[in-house]
């Protein structure tokens, strides 16, 4: 998986980023390709204007040079639907899921709904260790990561490799 910056740019400079992943990577295809950092109301509609990004990921999926495409953002769940609503096949889409969810601007409520019922992945960023658990339960979570409770769960010797050593607060 990588990402593209580029939800306002054209198609041909995000195939120019698209091959110098690939260079920098050493491969000819990527599984999933993702334009990144969706945040302001504007942002669907240059994302699916006539030579937007959309044409590029339309592009690389056809030339095999991605299997898969997404979006993520980080800011605004009624920006996700926005870009949902556009039209595009996407196959994946990431946001951020965690306790204060549910009391502002709720993810879970406006957009994983959305994405269960149309059949795209949802990939959950800056769970807790809690909520990662309960969306595991319910499967309405195909994917996720975690960074610091992730790094709290390790914390455990059985979950960690014999020859880890944990750093030291000394």
């Amino acid at each position: 998986m990588t990402k593209v910056c580029t939800p306002g740019r054209d198609a041909s400079l995000a195939m120019q980023m698209l091959e110098q992943i690939l260079r920098r990577l050493q491969t000819d295809h990527l599984d999933l390709w993702q334009i990144h950092g969706i945040s302001f109301s504007s942002d669907p509609e240059l994302f699916i204007r006539p030579n937007g990004a959309a044409e590029a990921l339309i592009k690389a999926k056809k030339e095999g040079k991605v299997r898969f495409t997404g979006f993520t953002g980080h800011k605004d769940p009624d920006v996700h639907l926005g870009m949902l609503n556009t039209g595009f096949p996407f196959d994946a889409v990431q946001m951020p899921l965690n306790p204060f969810d549910a009391n502002f601007q709720s993810f879970e409520k406006k957009v994983l709904p959305v994405l269960n019922r149309r059949g795209i992945a949802a990939i959950g960023m800056k769970l807790s260790v809690v909520m990662e658990s309960r969306f595991r339960k319910t499967s309405s979570l195909q994917t996720s990561y975690c960074a610091m409770p992730c790094l709290f769960r390790m914390r455990r010797p059985s979950l960690a490799s014999p020859s880890y050593r944990f750093w030291s607060r000394t």
